[in-house]
């Protein structure tokens, strides 16, 4: 395993975890751990906790007017940026990553755009 990516986490997440926390070399989990892990930190649980001011902070509260653009955890879509950018904006992001992002990672916008495209 030499890097995961936002797609990958979000379309295989206990796999993904499970791979990462043997690649950090950390002990075993209890059978059933990594499922729960998953589950606390799925985008539903988190959009749920938000909703309920579960942990009591103005910085993650739901917003006061509804708006759900203004939420913290608003979609959980891989790729929505493409629902708010510009073609121009995002041709100028793609060319950015690929003129710029160091080689060692094999990054690219097409594995991206077909990610958000499951």
């Amino acid at each position: 395993m030499d890097f995961v990516t936002y797609e990958e986490l979000a379309a295989t997440p206990v796999e993904t975890l499970a791979r990462t926390i043997a690649f950090l070399g950390w002990p075993e989990k209890p059978p059933g751990l990594i499922e729960q892990v998953v589950a606390y930190g799925s985008f539903e649980n988190m959009r749920k906790m938000e909703e309920g001011n579960v942990f009591d902070s103005f910085r993650l509260a739901p917003p006061k007017n509804g708006d759900p653009n203004a939420f913290k955890v608003r979609r959980g879509k891989v790729g929505g940026y493409r629902d708010y950018l510009s073609a121009e904006d995002i041709a100028y992001l793609d060319n950015y990553i690929a003129q710029h992002l160091d080689p060692i990672y094999p990054y690219q916008a097409e594995q991206a755009a077909a990610a958000g495209n499951r």
